[in-house]
């Protein structure tokens, strides 16, 4: 043995192992050299001239890891016979199963019967034998035998020959075709491809279009070889029977295409992300603890159309904002509301989720169960809205210590959970109701979505608060592999449920937080004023070191709930809140930020130019809108249509075939126009607008811009001189 090389420790494993031997270790090629004393094995390696010492455990080790094994070696064997050995036998289809297992009965029967002669005597009274007893009506010749026994003796080692060694190679015929084009044209067809299939909107592109610029390519070529029959070598294989280059056909170009990397081709398609959703595997997620260590968050606009409570006549499909517990799969809480995705309705979702559902019994007595889920989580998992990456909502998860995770970008299975949850009460909550919204047309089709809407986004509310308590937490979750309520039921008192620090420190997710000025009138914002008469806000008045603006909050959902910051610490420390009453209660109770800008512009189009905003006007106009929503909420009992719509306008020049208008005036004379628009009712030829959410949003925003910015010749003047009764109807 080498002197040099490393000693090893005796082993009680032996293996058998033959000196010469070919393995395969760790992905390299030895040979076995020697076996020593201790049970080692000395392997050499067949390219590099160096040498190491293995012992019987490491062999067996790396045997189980898959990363040794032996390899079956032949001289008699070509390349495509040893990668049969490498194949496994099912693998091969069955009609060359059927052959290999019709050799082995033959090679098996010499090596059973113990003979080593081969002489054809012999070999044709086996054959005879083994054919009579399996009923092989075309047994093989004498020559076939011998050279099957061939290859199967070529294996060394007995223990090492495998049936697959038989595998016939019959399917490897076929007529071996030379390339029938020349490298030029091929190197121009694929310069084609790349430049228009392999890219954006490249699907469009057909195997036509391809072989038609190609062609003009080819044309191209064969202009530049008849100039220069010396510019590059054509075989005669790729020239057609008029001696000039062969073109692809649209067959062959669409073989090129298929042949493709389906992934590849999606990328260049639709991107990386597209590849990545269709054909990166998608594994499992983190996997939390315990409840309320992760939890996610996310939007989707409902597939149900309801009625706005605001304005009592538009309708439009409401956007939920959903939070869901990882670990025991139970919802935290949600927002509805007809606005887009923004901080406010986030936070008012994690606000929800943050408190006590002690109101359910109170407020919806047809709530069978609790809804005992809530609690300060650990980590909120996020996408990339703009909502969520926001200062404001990052600041007020920061500030109850709740970490803030994003996830990559177009990757929603990141945040899987709560995105199965959403699609799961899409089905069986929105799309059971009337005016579904189905986002596939085929279930569509003739569905008057609005004509049959007549849930108001409070019932809505109540609809999916009845679903969370008393059919999803009580319901079996194939994901959980258990009841979401009892999971959470038992995890908790492991675990029990952590409050967030302070009160103060929840109520900040309701409220919008500004700066406005304070003066001895008060604070005016968006056309209200807000006062008070408590020492600590007449200490604040008296201040000489008071700021220009201080920092005030109000309930976006309840505008009679306002505060104003002290810009002076208290004696720990702590910038106090104050409370601020409005100088309008009768009008602002229960009023939201979105009722208030939609009456203040309902209310504005009623006045004369220059005139103030009046209360009484405002509390009309909140009245109406009340009577208006009851008025929708019976007809709706009652099955009729929820609102008058304009029918659609009848062209003229298309009842009496013409291409305009104006040919049909010149026609028919002016008179004749009129008495048929006279007949077809004036309403069918008015301009009817189809309604448009985004512009109606936009426009309400920059009417709500408008006021603010014109807050102080805005102000609404308090011409009430009776008190009216305060409604606590809440938009």
């Amino acid at each position: 043995m080498n002197a040099f090389l490393p000693k090893t420790t005796r082993t009680n494993i032996h293996l058998d192992l033959k000196v010469g031997q070919r393995i395969e270790l760790d992905g390299e090629v030895y040979t076995v050299q020697e076996r020593t004393a201790d049970g080692c094995t000395v392997l050499q390696h067949v390219t590099a001239n160096r040498q190491i010492v293995v012992s019987n455990d490491e062999i067996c080790r790396k045997f189980t890891e898959k990363t040794f094994r032996q390899l079956k070696t032949s001289k008699m064997l070509v390349n495509w016979q040893a990668s049969h050995l490498d194949r496994p036998f099912d693998m091969w289809p069955e009609d060359v199963k059927a052959a290999t297992r019709r050799k082995h009965w033959y090679v098996q029967g010499f090596v059973d019967k113990g003979l080593t002669k081969r002489t054809r005597a012999i070999l044709r009274a086996l054959i005879a034998e083994i054919a009579e007893a399996k009923g092989d009506k075309d047994p093989p010749s004498v020559r076939q035998l011998q050279r099957w026994l061939q290859q199967w003796f070529d294996i060394g080692q007995p223990d090492l020959r495998d049936i697959r060694v038989l595998v016939p190679g019959y399917y490897r015929c076929g007529k071996k075709r030379s390339p029938l084009f020349a490298d030029e044209v091929e190197d121009a067809m694929m310069d084609i491809i790349n430049k228009r299939f392999m890219r954006p909107l490249g699907q469009y592109v057909t195997a036509r279009d391809i072989w038609l610029d190609l062609c003009a390519s080819v044309a191209d070529l064969q202009a530049a070889l008849e100039k220069d029959p010396e510019a590059f070598n054509v075989p005669d294989r790729c020239k057609d029977k008029d001696g000039k280059l062969r073109i692809p056909s649209e067959r062959t170009i669409n073989r090129v295409l298929n042949s493709f990397d389906l992934g590849d081709v999606t990328q260049a398609h639709k991107g990386r992300y597209a590849r990545y959703r269709k054909y990166v595997p998608v594994l499992r997620g983190p996997r939390p603890s315990r409840p309320l260590e992760r939890v996610e968050i996310d939007h989707t606009q409902l597939d149900v159309i309801a009625m706005d409570e605001v304005s009592g006549l538009s309708m439009y499909r409401p956007w939920l904002t959903l939070v869901l517990d990882c670990y025991t799969r139970c919802i935290l809480g949600f927002y509805l509301s007809f606005n887009a995705p923004s901080a406010r309705s986030t936070s008012k979702a994690a606000y929800m989720a943050l408190m006590p559902k002690t109101w359910v019994h109170e407020m919806y007595p047809d709530i069978v169960n609790d809804w005992p889920c809530f609690g300060k989580w650990e980590t909120v998992v996020t996408d990339n809205g703009s909502d969520f990456i926001s200062v404001d909502f990052t600041d007020k998860m920061h500030s109850l210590c709740i970490n803030v995770q994003q996830c990559p970008v177009m990757m929603p299975n990141f945040k899987g959970m709560v995105e199965r949850v959403l699609g799961r009460l899409l089905r069986q909550v929105c799309h059971k109701m009337p005016g579904a919204a189905y986002p596939d047309i085929k279930e569509r089709e003739f569905y008057d979505s609005e004509m049959y809407a007549c849930c108001p986004v409070k019932e809505l509310v109540h609809i999916i608060t009845r679903w969370i308590a008393d059919d999803y937490h009580v319901s079996w979750h194939y994901g959980l592999k258990g009841i979401p309520l009892e999971k959470w039921k038992s995890a908790t008192q492991a675990n029990p449920v952590r409050l967030p620090a302070s009160m103060e420190d929840v109520e900040g997710l309701l409220s919008a937080v500004t700066t406005a000025g304070f003066t001895r009138e008060g604070v005016k914002i968006k056309g209200l004023t807000y006062n008070s008469k408590a020492s600590q806000v007449q200490r604040m008045l008296g201040d000489p070191g008071a700021p220009d603006k201080a920092r005030v909050r109000y309930d976006f959902d309840d505008l009679s709930k306002f505060e104003i910051q002290d810009w002076r610490p208290d004696d720990n420390g702590q910038y106090r809140w104050w409370r601020l009453e409005s100088q309008m209660p009768e009008y602002t109770i229960g009023l939201s930020e979105r009722a208030h800008d939609y009456l203040r512009a309902e209310e504005r189009k009623t006045r004369k130019e220059g005139e103030k905003a009046k209360l009484s006007s405002l509390i009309e106009a909140r009245r109406t809108a009340v009577r208006t929503v009851a008025a929708l909420e019976e007809a709706a009992v009652e099955g009729k249509k929820k609102k008058d719509r304009k029918p659609l306008p009848v062209r003229l020049e298309a009842i009496f075939g013409k291409t305009s208008r104006a040919e049909l005036v010149r026609e028919k004379g002016q008179e004749f126009v009129d008495k048929m628009d006279a007949i077809y009712s004036p309403t069918f030829t008015e301009k009817v607008e189809k309604p448009n959410r985004r512009r109606a949003e936009e426009q309400e925003a920059e009417q709500a811009a408008q006021y603010d910015a014109d807050a102080e010749d805005d102000d609404i003047v308090d011409d009430t001189d009776v008190q009216p009764s305060v409604t606590t109807e809440s938009y």
